[in-house]
């Protein structure tokens, strides 16, 4: 499974903006939210974009996000429909 992730300036942590995607799926969908941003955008890696808002922002090297896919993504919660096992706090 592979989720698609962005970071703003000044996050600590990227926060994921989609997950449950196949490898495909993911690259399409990234692919499309870089064409419609608006400002200057720089592929660092493949499928990893840092983001510019202005064409200033760039000619300073001073991104204001990136958006990443991640591949290989373990789900951080069941999926959809999966059954899930309760856990317990005590110990007989």
């Amino acid at each position: 499974m592979a989720s698609i992730w962005a970071q703003e300036r000044g996050e600590k942590e990227p926060r994921k903006v989609r997950g449950y995607l196949d490898a495909g799926d993911a690259k399409k969908l990234i692919r499309s939210m870089v064409r419609r941003w608006s400002g200057p955008v720089v592929e660092a890696q493949a499928y990893d974009y840092l983001l510019f808002r202005t064409e200033a922002e760039y000619l300073q090297g001073r991104p204001c996000g990136s958006l990443f896919v991640e591949f290989f993504s373990p789900p951080s919660a069941p999926e959809p429909g999966q059954p899930t096992r309760p856990t317990s706090t005590s110990r007989g």
